[in-house]
């Protein structure tokens, strides 16, 4: 794969991914915000906007040298998807290492608020389309290495099981 094909294939999955979070809002949105006390057309707002931040320069190709390299050995490059990974979370509410705040002296975990909640069961909602997977399982296969709060553990879990 050469550089111009690369980053085409990039692009496509950025915008697969996009396409499917739209398709999540339309199948999950309105019973989610009604659940959890959110206006439909706030989080709608939020769901046109989801994940821009991986269009950005540096996190587009510390992801794209990952997840589509070029290089002739296809070796790859984890600092450098850990540094997009790192980029990418602290731009984005939906994710929970976004509430993770770190002190010199302690870590505290805040709490989500629901509309981020949202936008997080719509990502992976959105990611299961691609993997063949639902949001559910993907949380009870993951659950336990989530940085959440209890009350947001409790929230998620009092509305995962509409996306099984």
């Amino acid at each position: 794969m050469n550089i111009d094909q690369s980053v085409e294939a990039y692009t496509q999955y950025i915008i697969e991914h996009q396409e499917n979070i739209k398709k999540a809002f339309e199948m999950y949105g309105n019973v989610l915000c009604l659940k959890l006390g959110v206006k439909v057309d706030e989080l709608n707002k939020i769901v046109l906007e989801h994940d821009k931040s991986k269009l950005e320069h540096i996190e587009f190709n510390c992801y794209r040298q990952y997840f589509f390299t070029c290089d002739e050995d296809g070796k790859k490059n984890t600092d450098l998807f850990n540094h997009g990974w790192l980029l990418h979370q602290n731009r984005n509410m939906h994710h929970p290492e976004y509430w993770v705040l770190r002190n010199d002296k302690e870590t505290k975990i805040l709490d989500i608020p629901n509309i981020y909640i949202i936008e997080m069961i719509l990502d992976w909602v959105s990611m299961g389309f691609k993997f063949g997977n639902s949001a559910y399982d993907y949380y009870e296969k993951n659950k336990d290495q989530k940085p959440f709060s209890v009350r947001t553990k409790n929230l998620v879990e009092s509305v995962i099981y509409i996306c099984k």
